[in-house]
């Protein structure tokens, strides 16, 4: 289950078009045009790192955990910088859940044939997982709301901070709902698949004297019960299908 394309969009969505909203607006200051060079130079780095079919983390950190100006645009850097990393580590964190052995192994033969037919440390994962899901969508969007992400150029000060932040103010709303509309998409969507697997494990635990692991499949005592769990499957499968064409 690969899931980049919904990723990539959603550290572009977050991180790069407060960005640029800050530089487009610094550009026109002529007096400060070395300055807002600079700047974007400095965020173009996380753009190319966010372009790659794999988002190295660990270099968008290092780029967000310096300062290359001082005084208020150093502050306005430092404020951008600071919100693009919490964005980043929420998402990796989320990346980090569905790249995980556990989340990928779920009703596995290896699965199957160690945690059932009770799937008692699956069902645990699952819980567990889907209550994380929902945490994290809920820090996710939160940090697109308008309040939230003022709140990191609260301690600006000089000469342009009330014009700048005026201008990212005006911008935050309509840029960030389309990137909202993603997050609330990628984190509804495992969370049905997981619900959905959960359902299924369920099925083979009040059934498991009618069905038999024989090799990579499952033998089950009547057709009935075959094309139940055979739904159960489809319906995961499609499921999948729809998060990796997110």
């Amino acid at each position: 289950m690969k899931k980049k394309k919904i990723f990539k969009r959603i550290c572009l969505g977050i991180g790069i078009v407060l960005v640029f909203l800050v530089v487009l607006y610094v550009f026109f200051i002529n007096a400060i045009q070395e300055k807002a060079t600079v700047l974007e130079q400095e965020f173009a780095h996380i753009e190319e790192l966010v372009e790659r079919d794999t988002i190295d983390y660990d270099r968008v950190y290092y780029y967000t955990d310096r300062t290359v100006l001082d005084g208020t645009f150093g502050e306005l850097e430092r404020a951008t910088k600071n919100y693009i990393r919490d964005v980043y580590q929420e998402l990796e964190g989320l990346e980090k859940i569905v790249s995980s052995s556990e989340f990928q192994g779920l009703l596995s033969a290896n699965a199957i044939l160690e945690d059932g037919p009770l799937f008692v440390d699956s069902q645990a994962y699952v819980e567990q997982t889907r209550k994380d899901l929902e945490q994290k969508k809920e820090t996710m969007l939160s940090l697109l709301e308008q309040d939230k992400i003022m709140e990191y150029f609260d301690d600006i000060q000089g000469f342009f901070a009330e014009s700048i932040k005026e201008e990212l103010e005006k911008s935050i709303t309509d840029d960030f709902q389309a990137t909202k509309e993603d997050v609330e998409l990628l984190i509804d969507t495992l969370d049905d698949y997981l619900a959905l697997v959960s359902n299924t494990m369920t099925f083979l635990t009040n059934h498991q004297d009618s069905w038999e692991l024989e090799g990579e499949y499952i033998s089950f005592a009547t057709d009935e019960l075959y094309n139940t769990y055979e739904a159960f499957i489809a319906r995961i499968n499609d499921l999948s299908y729809q998060l990796n064409s997110i």
